[in-house]
């Protein structure tokens, strides 16, 4: 009896740690499908794109050269997406010559919006074609092993990398 309990406990078990991962997936899945979008709206708009990730989701805006700043766009797919509250998102630049960094108070005055409403993205998706060089990972804050890395040298596509195994 108390082994048929144990083996349905963990069978059990199985399914809800799979059920995650497969949503975990899926999220990856999304956003890479949105990425490769905003990618090419980039493009046909002539808009540069700017995407912001955040521990609690992301967003996109593109910038607009009449006004000088980063706008809200009205297309559905480059809404802010909260991600779910299992999912932590680390971000890499795969680039080291610039930083974007929160301006000081006196320049927010400048920009004429609130320090925490200020946009400023991490990876941007130009009019050219090209995006900024990253690699985002998406994991289960419960689980170290179940991520979904995201990846472009900046020409190449985004692209879900199945291997994590760093390349230096």
């Amino acid at each position: 009896m108390l082994l048929i309990s144990l083996v349905i406990g963990a069978v059990t078990l199985v399914p809800g740690g799979n059920a995650q991962r497969r949503e975990l997936d899926q999220a990856g899945r999304q956003l890479l499908a949105t990425m490769q979008l905003s990618r090419e709206e980039a493009v046909y708009q002539n808009m540069e794109i700017g995407l912001e990730i955040k521990e609690d989701g992301f967003s996109f805006r593109g910038y607009s050269e009449k006004e000088q700043k980063w706008i809200e766009l009205p297309q559905g797919f480059m809404q802010p997406k909260p991600f779910p509250e299992w999912l932590e998102a680390e971000f890499k630049d795969a680039t080291s010559f610039f930083e974007l960094k929160p301006p000081e108070q006196d320049e927010v005055r400048m920009y004429g919006e609130e320090k925490e409403d200020l946009f400023l993205p991490q990876i941007l998706f130009l009019s050219s074609g090209e995006v900024t060089p990253f690699t985002l990972t998406l994991r289960i804050s419960s689980d170290a092993d179940a991520q979904v890395v995201l990846k472009t040298d900046g020409l190449a596509p985004i692209e879900i990398v199945r291997d994590t195994d760093e390349e230096d």
